[in-house]
């Protein structure tokens, strides 16, 4: 029988190894096991840590990164579906969406990172306006709405959203990513954070629910 410790090592090897086929019955096994889901969550999360530090460093490419946020994506649900094991209370409410373009891959992998760090999170989808972002927020009532933009056509937009939602009354933190953003633009716009990649999106999300010290635009 395995200790904790090495069940914790396989789950985290699995993703690191993007073993997308493995991990379900891994998870399973675990929890008939009587191993805690935070633990299990916390070993998937330590593997894509790892898979992010490899893509930044450029070991491997976005098809990889990609696979190991499936990963993810599908342990969450073998945990909370498959196991029948009941989500915790969520860190918050997230909605996000990509503003103008329809870009999907680097969005779909905020959001994983973001489920697997404890959030509900409200995809709506690419190409959408200021207006789909409000009418989403006070729909779910967001604690924070998260905006990817990959295109210059669409940076007017974010300015537009910022004042949709302030006149709106909503509080929802603000935060924004994608290929043509920086900490300096966002900041401009008057976005609540900057995150460049999916790990630091994710801790940033935190520390704007107060979960972590130490984030924003800094």
């Amino acid at each position: 029988m395995e200790v904790p410790g090495s069940v914790e090592k396989s789950v985290e090897d699995c993703v690191t190894g993007l073993k997308l086929g493995e991990i379900e019955g891994l998870l399973r096994d675990a929890v008939r096991s009587g191993m805690m889901p935070d633990r299990l969550m916390e070993a998937m999360s330590k593997g894509l840590e790892k898979l992010q530090e490899k893509y930044a460093d450029r070991v491997i490419g976005t098809p990889e990164l990609f696979v190991g946020a499936l990963i993810i994506e599908r342990g969450i649900k073998t945990l909370f579906e498959s196991c029948g094991i009941e989500k915790p209370r969520p860190l918050g409410k997230v909605v996000i969406g990509t503003m103008g373009t329809p870009h999907e891959g680097g969005r779909h992998l905020v959001k994983i990172a973001l489920e697997a760090s404890g959030f509900e999170v409200h995809d709506i989808g690419g190409n959408k306006l200021p207006k789909d972002f409000v009418r989403w927020a006070k729909e779910v009532g967001a604690d924070i709405v998260a905006v990817s933009c990959m295109v210059v056509y669409a940076v007017p937009l974010l300015r537009d959203l910022i004042g949709a939602l302030k006149s709106e009354g909503i509080k929802a933190k603000t935060m924004v990513g994608g290929a043509v953003m920086d900490l300096d633009l966002a900041r401009d716009l008057g976005f609540d954070a900057y995150g460049k990649d999916m790990m630091e999106a994710a801790s940033i999300a935190k520390a704007l629910v107060g979960a972590s010290g130490g984030a924003g635009l800094r």
